[in-house]
Parts: C-alpha cells; sequence; structure tokens
C-alpha cells in the first residue's frame, strides 16, 4: 500500500514542523535549566563579592549582564533571521508531495528528489496532527490534513508495522 500527502512549504507549515519538531527532544527545558542555573550562581557570587568587598565582584556581574543580553539578542536574532533563511531557500512555497511505501519515505519536490528506507530513521513520532520521521537532526513532518488517500489510523499502523513509533504526544505547544 502507498500512502501520499501533499503540501505546501510556506511559513505556516515550517512554523508548524519546527515546533513539532521541538516537541520531539527527550527533555525540552533542559537548556533553560542549565541557564537559570548558572546565572543564579553569577548572580550569588556577585552578591557574596559585592558583600565582602572582595576585588573580584565585577566579574561575575559582567559576566552575568553580557550572558543575559548575548542570550537574548542571540534568541531574538535567530527566531528573526530564521523565517528571511527559509524564505531564501530554493524549496519554500512549492508543493511537496511524499510517499510511503514498503521501501520507505519518498519526497518529490520541483529541485530534488528524496528517498529514505525504514531503517535509517531514528525516531517517528505519531502526534495529535501528523506524524514525525526524523533522522538524526534532520527530520519530515506530515500533517495530516496534507494526507491524500488514507486516515491518520491506517498510516499509523503501516509505520508501527515498519519501525518503531513513538506514542503519540500532545502537539499544542505554541
Amino acid at each position: 500500500m502507498t500512502y501520499s500527502y501533499s503540501f505546501a512549504t510556506d511559513w505556516n507549515f515550517y512554523r508548524t514542523a519546527l515546533n513539532r519538531y521541538r516537541l520531539q527532544k527527550p527533555n525540552p527545558h533542559r537548556t533553560n535549566i542549565v541557564l537559570a542555573v548558572a546565572g543564579i550562581i553569577l548572580l550569588l557570587a556577585w552578591i557574596y563579592g559585592r558583600s565582602s568587598h572582595a576585588f573580584w565582584a565585577p566579574i561575575p556581574k559582567i559576566s552575568l549582564i553580557g550572558g543575559v543580553l548575548g542570550g537574548t539578542l542571540g534568541y531574538a536574532f535567530t527566531r528573526l533571521l530564521l523565517r528571511f533563511r527559509l524564505k531564501r531557500s530554493p524549496n519554500y512555497g512549492v508543493v511537496v508531495t511524499v510517499t510511503l511505501d514498503d521501501e520507505g519515505l519518498h519526497a518529490a519536490e520541483p529541485h530534488a528528489r528524496t528517498s529514505i528506507e525504514w531503517a535509517a530513521f531514528t525516531r517517528v513520532s505519531r502526534l495529535n496532527d501528523g506524524m514525525m520521521f526524523a533522522r538524526g537532526r534532520v527530520a519530515r513532518w506530515l500533517p495530516d490534513s496534507a494526507l491524500q488517500n488514507a486516515t491518520p489510523e491506517e498510516v499509523l499502523v503501516f509505520a508501527r508495522s515498519k519501525t518503531t513509533v513513538a506514542e503519540p504526544q500532545a502537539a499544542s505547544r505554541r
């Protein structure tokens, strides 16, 4: 059996795909926790250095300010420039056709054709509104709304017969 998806790769598609990819991280808040702990340590070091009149007291203060400013500006520029970077890619705005069959996943775009065997996927996840096929850090988001010739449940059963599929997760983030 062959299952087909067809969708346009516009900004809404990419935004949803990136959000769904972020959902697949084993611990999505790990980076924030590490940054918060580092910030608290620097803040406590600055407070201690200031109260004890230590000569090194400005070092944690400058590090904390630089980290907060650098992190905030870096995050803002990354989020802002991502949209422009995606719009410049040759496959932005085109219609992509993806088929799933016994051999694997086949994607056809105006500028490229890709085939990935089932054994190559490191993670396949079913979410409330589609499926995410990942191979390392490269992922292909297949929304249920783009499904052409079957129901999402049929595709899920088929994918489970070919590879391990993670349990459904909520897709309500952002």
